[in-house]
């Protein structure tokens, strides 16, 4: 009697906690939607207030579903009630992008025609376009992906929107690979490519409208797979990255993959099964089955290196609980994969009656996507979006025709009055041109006092700044002793000291190179040995325990130089190495010295990344603006190099590394 009493009261208090974590959860959520309004609110305008609840539920898309599709629906309402037709159309299309994210095609394709009835802007239109294009895509309709992408992508090409184009182009590429077609994957990839530059140079952001891309499958990992899990693992890292649990899901399965790939079994296992924990979580039953995919890839990849039947079994099993959704959610492309997969594992077990069936499966999935008229058809469609382009520049060269022709007569009119007035400035430019030379003379000074003052200021700034800022955040740190361990406290001391005698040596290079500016100012040589400066490097950078150096002077050099002008070149060379290692292995710089035809050389080599010989112009060009992306220390190196007869000669290659080559007189 008293234990069940006592399992009553578990069971009550059971029912009772998870009651009051639903509210809480319940409580949290209204809160945060409630705060995000708030913040809409304070807009000064109905449109404003829209857009803004637009931007938040955009952000919570794959974070948060229920708060998204509150959000989407608050900024539906108000957009409705103040006839603020894009705001309606961008609300219907963040209601079908929540729902897309939830395996709810129907649902999404429901509220993306809304949006298109709505939609008066020709950017936003694009949008739901691209839209469409990803849930055709996820849906395994390829042609239908193509149509909507070539129908966004001319719209943002009017618009001009860069940003969306690169995307577009990028996601047209990826759905060539799906049909096969390599080098129209190469030809939009390259266009892509080539729209990015142009969004470089405007650093304008880009949005990830329509990720369709599959990834290709590869044997053994790329230099990209590597780079790709690099990324992928920082990343996982960043928990503020993190609260999304539909992108860390992904991630994790994006890591998974690459693992698989790479051999690494333990790690890949772990992330799949964090990854499937997070899906299932979210009641995503698409994610949860391409997770569960990947976990028979795992066991059948698994099998070929242990040619274990457990392996090949559990494989099996994967896949077979995969399969059902695939077909259900019309994931063509995962059910062709899983069934092929099926076929020849039930091969492998002798079963060939299950194999029969599941390779017969195989080839009906592909026959439904990969139809004969397929490549015609979607080749059409990319003909009709080029027809269209092509009449558009018809029609531009026309009316540019048409005002050439105006333009003609305009200028003949022109070049008559300009050969009245001609005559006319000849005669003041003459007397301009004594008063310009004696301006020109001092514009040139002025420049170059301006040059002298701008290249002071910059090297301030780059060279002082970051030990400055390094010493004041440990000294704030000092005033809470109690969050610091012994040992964390004693290495920041260190770093700390080891930055305070930098920024003295960088103190006494910019006071030598401030020096060396001025008219009056001359270098003094005198007869130095090669292993008082490298011995001094070796000072400076004693505290770089992850970097190798090595020195070589078997031939005990000595020369006659100013030893405080190569010392500050030999520094600064050796730091601008050190800050070219951000993901190097095992990073190596060496320092050698030699006597070659009545000429001493000093070259110092990194095996770090490598670049392009225009990273280096400021070693050559006075003209050079000096700036962050120029290389401050090339212009000190530079300046120095000069005043002491010394030649710069740079060899860089990409992936091998930079040897910086100086030669000095004897």
């Amino acid at each position: 009697m008293l234990k069940k009493i006592f399992r009553n009261i578990i069971i009550e208090k059971g029912i009772i906690s998870f009651i009051l974590l639903a509210w809480q959860h319940t409580f949290s959520q209204n809160s945060t939607i409630d705060s995000l309004y708030s913040i809409a609110q304070k807009e000064l305008n109905a449109k404003s207030q829209v857009d803004q609840l637009n931007e938040f539920a955009l952000k919570y898309k794959s974070k948060d579903f229920n708060t998204a599709n509150t959000l989407s629906q608050r900024a539906l309402d108000l957009a409705q009630k103040n006839h603020y037709v894009d705001g309606t159309a961008t609300a219907y299309r963040n209601l079908g992008i929540v729902a897309m994210n939830q395996g709810k095609y129907d649902e999404a394709q429901n509220h993306f025609n809304k949006a298109l009835a709505a939609a008066k802007s020709q950017k936003i239109l694009g949008q739901i376009y691209g839209s469409i294009g990803r849930l055709k895509a996820e849906t395994s309709d390829f042609l239908g992906c193509v149509e909507y992408q070539f129908k966004a992508l001319e719209l943002f090409e009017k618009t001009q929107s860069y940003d969306l184009q690169y995307v577009t182009l990028y996601n047209i590429a990826n759905t060539y690979i799906q049909l096969n077609e390599i080098e129209k994957y190469k030809e939009y990839k390259n266009k892509a490519l080539a729209v990015k530059e142009l969004l470089d140079k405007q650093k304008a952001p880009v949005e990830n409208l329509l990720p369709t891309n599959k990834e290709t499958p590869s044997e053994k990992p790329t230099n990209h797979d590597v780079l790709a899990a690099t990324y992928l693992e920082k990343k996982l890292e960043d928990k503020s990255l993190n609260e999304d649990p539909f992108k860390k899901s992904r991630d994790l399965l994006a890591l998974g993959k690459i693992n698989i790939q790479k051999g690494k079994f333990t790690d890949a296992k772990v992330q799949l099964s964090e990854a499937l924990t997070l899906a299932q979580k979210m009641e995503n039953k698409i994610l949860e089955a391409d997770i569960l995919k990947h976990f028979g890839d795992y066991y059948f990849t698994l099998r070929n290196k242990t040619q274990s039947f457990t392996d090949l079994h559990k494989a099996i099993d994967y896949y077979k609980k995969a399969f059902p959704t695939f077909i259900a959610e019309k994931q063509y492309l995962n059910a062709t994969e899983s069934a092929s997969n099926l076929g020849e594992l039930y091969e492998l077990l002798g079963d060939y009656k299950q194999a029969s069936f599941y390779q017969k499966k195989a080839k009906e999935l592909d026959d439904n996507v990969f139809t004969s008229s397929t490549k015609s058809t979607a080749q059409n469609i990319e003909n009709q979006y080029l027809i269209k382009i092509k009449n558009q520049q018809l029609k531009i060269q026309q009316l540019e025709l048409q005002s050439k022709e105006k333009q003609r007569l305009f200028l003949i009119v022109v070049a008559l009055a300009l050969a009245v007035l001609g005559g006319l400035f000849w005669y003041l430019s003459s007397i301009r041109k004594k008063r310009n030379i004696q301006l020109r003379q001092l514009n040139e000074e002025l420049d170059q006092a301006n040059r002298v003052k701008t290249r002071f200021f910059s090297i301030l700034n780059h060279d002082l700044r970051g030990p400055v800022s390094k010493i004041i955040s440990y000294l704030q740190l000092q005033k809470h002793p109690d969050i610091l361990d012994e040992e964390t406290n004693k290495r920041l001391q260190e770093q700390t000291i080891d930055g305070a005698e930098n920024l003295l040596t960088s103190m006494e290079d910019l006071l030598l190179w401030s020096k060396g500016q001025m008219e009056n100012f001359k270098p003094a040589p005198k007869l130095i040995q090669i292993d008082d400066v490298f011995n001094d490097t070796k000072k400076v950078f004693s505290g770089y325990h992850n970097i190798s150096f090595e020195y070589h002077n078997p031939d005990d050099i000595a020369l006659t130089t100013d030893i405080d002008y190569l010392k500050t070149i030999v520094r600064n060379l050796t730091s601008n190495a050190i800050n070219v290692f951000t993901s190097t292995q095992n990073p190596t710089i060496i320092w050698k010295a030699w006597s070659e035809n009545e000429k001493i050389h000093l070259s110092i080599h990194d095996n770090g990344p490598g670049a392009s010989l225009e990273k280096f112009k400021a070693l050559y060009d006075e003209k050079v603006v000096v700036g962050i992306k120029t290389g401050l220390g090339l212009h000190l190196i530079r300046d120095l190099a000069k005043a002491i007869d010394c030649e710069i000669f740079v060899e860089s290659k990409l992936n091998e590394g930079t040897t910086i080559t100086l030669k000095l007189s004897k």
